[in-house]
């Protein structure tokens, strides 16, 4: 049967061998053509036209190939995010710049991340680079009643320290650190919350941070009315000005301080309050100078508050209460109670001395 058909091919070919020929070229190119999975795939082509089902020619899914942590794809590694961190490790900010400028911040709470973020990009200005522009450019002591020489008698040794002077007043006039900065070398942070003071201030040039600014009396963001009153302009609630108050600490953290070597305090009567929202914990001082004159609480409330905290009386001087991180000072110092009373004296003299002054200038007046 077999070679009967071999014979019929054979006379075929005879008869028409061009067309045979063709055929098996043909058939050969396409033998080499079709692997067997092309050859699969044709099968299952055929098979479902006659079920009809054209999802059934489409290949199926390679399974996922599983790969180590320690073995990643390099092109996925490059393409892996890389969050920029704090310096003092707080929460990143959640808000891009732009949108932190039109926020309204009453009410934030201290150390908010936006909140800091804002501080630093939009309301601290960097220290000058340009010359002093000084109304008195030789002298040696710009604080009132030679309160700068005493506080370098307690920091002589420090070299390149830091300050903070809350009521900046110009940036010149009874500054308690203009002479730190101009002699010694340092640096810090200037804050007014005056429009026009502070608009003097820049223009003097200090070498130091600035913001236009109030410190806030509660450990979140406030707004509050200001009376400005040349050197005397304090917080009032029938003041002339409406300004914001941001917490001294997110401040700081907005300039990546927390420990201070000066901290000069002067705002005619809140200061206590001031104090009482920074988390001493988190942060440090090494000399903390406050003007007691206008403290309603009482020299003796506000001593008994930093002794709680770890400050101990260093001095009094003129007006101010001036007080020491206790273990940079390991030194004898007063007592509490000798505090309370030297404090006090201070400013019972003071007013005395400003009462026999008007008195003076009454008698001068009044013709014979």
């Amino acid at each position: 049967m077999k070679c009967n058909r071999i014979r019929t091919i054979m006379k075929r070919w005879r008869s028409r061998p061009l067309p045979f020929l063709s055929f098996l070229l043909f058939t050969f190119i396409l033998s080499s053509i079709l692997t067997p999975e092309k050859v699969d795939l044709l099968d299952k082509f055929h098979q479902s036209k006659s079920t009809r089902n054209p999802t059934s020619i489409l290949p199926t899914q390679p399974e996922a190939l599983t790969i180590s942590d320690n073995h990643q794809d390099e092109s996925k590694r490059k393409m892996k995010k890389v969050e920029p961190t704090h310096t003092l490790n707080h929460p990143l900010k959640t808000t891009t710049l732009p949108e932190l400028q039109q926020r309204n911040f009453e009410g934030t709470a201290d150390g908010d991340p936006d909140l800091v973020s804002y501080l630093r990009k939009y309301k601290l200005r960097p220290p000058s680079k340009e010359p002093y522009r000084l109304s008195s450019s030789n002298s040696r002591d710009y604080s009132l009643a030679a309160t700068s020489p005493a506080l370098e008698e307690l920091l002589h040794d420090v070299k390149n320290g830091f300050f903070v002077e809350v009521g900046g007043y110009d940036g010149e006039y009874q500054s308690n650190t203009l002479s730190f900065e101009k002699y010694l070398n340092w640096t810090g942070l200037l804050i007014e919350a005056n429009p026009d003071l502070y608009q003097k201030l820049i223009k003097r040039n200090r070498k130091a941070y600035t913001i236009e600014s109030c410190v806030s009396l509660q450990p979140y963001v406030t707004t509050v009315r200001f009376m400005p009153k040349g050197v005397v302009g304090r917080i009032n609630k029938n003041g002339t000005l409406t300004v914001q108050c941001y917490p001294l600490h997110s401040i700081l953290l907005a300039l990546n301080r927390t420990y201070i070597d000066l901290f000069s305090l002067d705002i005619e009567g809140d200061e206590f309050w001031v104090l009482k929202t920074i988390p001493f914990d988190k942060m440090e001082f090494r000399v903390i100078v406050v003007e007691v004159k206008h403290i309603a609480e009482g020299p003796k409330v506000l001593t008994d508050f930093m002794l709680s905290k770890g400050y101990i009386f260093l001095k009094t001087h003129h007006i101010n209460v001036i007080y020491g991180k206790k273990e940079l000072f390991p030194a004898p110092v007063a007592s509490a109670k000798a505090a309370n009373v030297a404090a006090a004296a201070a400013v019972a003299h003071n007013a005395a001395a400003a009462a026999i002054k008007r008195a003076s200038a009454v008698t001068l007046a009044t013709p014979n």
